[in-house]
């Protein structure tokens, strides 16, 4: 480790921070990205840095420099909204006040009309991170050709591809400019809880309810079903190599107030998609 790296974990650690229910699970991870707050992502081959600094500042007035920025994509009604707020530990609410710090706009219809940040108070373990909600893809006001670059996703330490069902043609067309641009990406599957929710249902009544082990077994067969379903259609398109992430959102900012074994155990894949995407960030920003 070289002696700045050093210097920026001591300072990060220095810090007293305000430790979340994910903290307490991969609170190393959050401080060694930490650490690197204040060095830009590296930029995509045929892009300046300087360039892509600019860029990111006057279209979407993001700093790519002071902050980690990830970039949550989806289509009309995925819940990548829903997600935001769940991995900010924010209810859904249906009153806003255009700020990053309230909840993320979320509804039946296309709620999201803007690129818009949202981030932590000051003095959270996450602090220097931006979420930021992406207008849902392929609608009339946000077509899907040209939709990576107008939204400079390149900028973005990673995307989240948010789907509660498989591919269609904004998912494979933000995959193919995303290796274009060189830039990490991840599928996450929300609202699979829904999915575990069906499963139980047709358990045979005779079988009584499930105790742990067959619950988790159940949510296994889940992860496992959806997992399979989209890596079949990434093979089809030469993207395999993209990690798929299931998860619920509401499961898991159940768990952050409830800390019930059950809620955790319906999350699914969040803490293993934040570990990675914090990961991913790291690497982009890294020598």
């Amino acid at each position: 480790m070289s002696s700045t790296t050093v210097l920026r974990v001591a300072a990060a650690a220095a810090v007293p921070l305000m430790v979340s229910v994910l903290g307490n699970i991969i609170g190393n991870t959050i401080n060694r990205l930490r650490g690197w707050r204040g060095t830009p992502p590296r930029p995509p081959r045929g892009i300046l840095l300087q360039e892509m600094i600019t860029d990111a500042q006057q279209a979407l007035n993001m700093n790519i420099e002071n902050y980690i920025n990830f970039a949550f994509c989806g289509p009309q009604n995925s819940g990548k909204s829903t997600l935001i707020n769940s991995l900010r530990e924010i209810d859904d609410t249906g009153v806003y006040n255009n700020n990053e710090l309230d909840a993320a706009r979320v509804g039946e219809t296309q709620t999201t009309r803007e690129t818009r940040p949202y981030g932590f108070i000051e003095g959270h373990e996450l602090d220097f991170v931006r979420y930021w909600d992406h207008a849902g893809c392929g609608t009339f006001d946000h077509p899907t050709e040209n939709y990576f670059r107008q939204n400079l996703l390149y900028a973005f330490d990673c995307i989240l591809l948010v789907t509660a069902s498989g591919l269609g043609e904004y998912e494979r067309t933000i995959l193919e400019h995303a290796r274009r641009f060189e830039t990490d990406v991840v599928i996450v599957i929300n609202k699979a809880d829904d999915r575990v929710q069906s499963k139980l249902r047709r358990r045979p009544r005779h079988l009584g309810q499930p105790d742990v082990n067959a619950r988790r077994l159940i949510i296994q067969e889940t992860i496992d079903e959806a997992k399979a379903s989209i890596t079949e259609e990434l093979r089809n398109i030469q993207q395999e190599q993209v990690p798929v992430f299931v998860v619920s959102a509401h499961k898991w900012r159940d768990y952050q107030f409830s800390h019930s074994e059950e809620d955790k155990d319906l999350s699914m894949e969040i803490v293993p998609m934040i570990e990675y995407i914090l990961n991913a960030a790291f690497r982009r920003r890294a020598p």
